[in-house]
């Protein structure tokens, strides 16, 4: 039983090896993928191939050296890029932000405009509304006094 378990615990080890392997192959492979797709981008040629290859040919630590250099320049470059992003998008938020209170300021305006109309409108309704009153009891008054007048 000792045996099956350390036997088990040597297999997972060696299975998370594998994959850690694995993981790492397809890491350097995606990190050159990218790095050549930006550098694609920037430079519109493909030197950083033949920078790549020449690395592999030769174990110099220079060309490794000028690879990092390489490296380094490209992700300043792309820090730059994103730093401007950065910039421009909080310019945007910051007029954004202002329209943003500008229309709160308005649509404060606009309500006690409607709240200001709606007293006006209610204090006319109860004054008419005790007009039409008076005008009703007076109408009562006449025609009572024309209904004694006929008696």
């Amino acid at each position: 039983m000792s045996d099956r378990k350390s036997l088990t615990e040597a297999f997972h080890h060696l299975f998370r090896s594998c994959v850690c392997l694995i993981g790492l192959s397809f890491l350097k492979i995606l990190t050159d993928l990218e790095m050549e797709h930006v550098l694609n981008i920037s430079d519109g040629t493909n030197s950083y191939r033949e920078n790549r290859s020449s690395v592999y040919c030769s174990d110099g630590p220079k060309t490794t050296h000028a690879l990092k250099q390489d490296q380094l320049e490209v992700t300043k470059r792309e820090n730059a890029a994103l730093l401007e992003k950065e910039r421009q998008q909080l310019c945007k938020n910051n007029s954004l932000l202002q329209l943003l209170k500008n229309e709160k300021e308005e649509v404060q305006k606009l309500q006690n405009i409607i709240a200001s109309r709606s007293t006006q409108h209610n204090h006319n309704m109860k004054r008419k509304e005790r007009e039409y009153n008076k005008l009703k009891e007076r109408l009562y008054q006449l025609v009572m006094d024309k209904k004694d007048k006929k008696i």
